[in-house]
């Protein structure tokens, strides 16, 4: 295993309560937000995982017809939010990477390139967290080296990993504009 050695988890565990039914499997062009997450992460040619949690029979029952390979992680404790994903996906990894990058499924403007720009950065600086900067924030889609795993572990609730972001004096940010778009709403998809 490489020193550097990195692995993608796609969060895609939520109700999508406002959204009015299960958005990971609603078409974004020609494709459901699920499986254009996947494919970009598979062009990254990084090990990924796929942490779901409501509506996970019906997401792995269409990815078994259309990603057979991907891997899964259920977050059971998918009610009580984002930071619970967090910790399924850290208790997936542990020690077996020496970094997380954090990805929105429904991040639908990301491509691969802007994910290996962020991996890029990261290789050579892997004690950083590299994470996207866009609209005068920082947030994901972010690699976070294993040091501060202990840190995104006390994460609760809604909380996702933004306050670790911000809170650290170690980040590096990439201007990633495509970042700041995720669909919430039918409104959203174009």
């Amino acid at each position: 295993m490489s020193e550097n050695r990195c692995c993608i988890a796609i969060l895609a565990a939520g109700s999508s309560s406002r959204f009015g039914s299960p958005k990971q499997l609603s078409l974004n062009a020609d494709t459901t937000l699920i499986d254009a997450s996947i494919a970009m992460v598979k062009r990254t040619e990084v090990p990924y995982f796929v942490v779901l949690g409501a509506y996970h029979e019906q997401i792995t029952q269409h990815l078994a017809n259309t990603h057979s390979d991907a891997r899964f992680i259920i977050n059971e404790n998918w009610q009580q939010g984002m930071a619970s994903s967090i910790h399924s996906a850290l208790d997936d990894v542990q020690n077996s990477f020496q970094g997380l990058m954090f990805v929105a499924a429904d991040q639908n403007k990301l491509r691969s390139k802007d994910l290996t720009l962020l991996l890029s950065r990261w290789y050579n600086s892997p004690n950083s967290i590299v994470a996207a900067q866009y609209e005068n924030t920082k947030g994901i889609p972010a690699i976070f080296p294993r040091r501060v795993f202990p840190e995104l572990q006390t994460l609760r609730g809604d909380k996702g990993a933004k306050s670790v972001i911000m809170q650290s004096e170690n980040t590096l940010a990439v201007t990633l504009p495509n970042a700041a778009y995720d669909i919430d709403t039918p409104n959203d998809i174009c």
